[in-house]
């Protein structure tokens, strides 16, 4: 029932809704784009007089600015392990298989019947 109440609410009755809590809606003619509306006189009032930049200036200060960067799991992985140390363990490993030689069938036998 409230699903189908739901799909039932127009485009208009939403927007009325808005209305009457006070919200304004821009007239159809009217351009969407707001960013060209502030004038330097307004941008002269809202910073107080205090501004050493334009509005667009001022927008526009972290346009180049990096939020993100792309990095690879081993550069993690090194951040983490404190960067040598995983160098290290890799080395030891390689190292500690030169020195034991591979198991045998008659090892592995004896493995399973000391667990069992």
């Amino acid at each position: 029932m409230l699903c189908s109440s739901w799909r039932n609410i127009t485009e208009n009755c939403i927007k009325s809704c808005f209305k009457k809590a006070g919200f304004l809606f821009p007239a159809e003619n009217e351009s969407e784009n707001w960013e060209n509306d502030i004038n330097e006189e307004d941008w002269h009032t809202v910073s107080g007089g205090l501004a050493t930049c334009t509005f667009n200036e001022f927008v526009d200060a972290d346009a180049n600015l990096i939020t993100a960067q792309f990095r690879e799991i081993e550069d993690i992985a090194a951040e983490i392990n404190g960067g040598e140390e995983d160098e290290k363990e890799d080395n030891n490993d390689e190292e500690d298989a030169e020195k034991s030689p591979p198991p045998n069938s008659h090892s592995s036998v004896r493995s399973i019947r000391n667990s069992v």
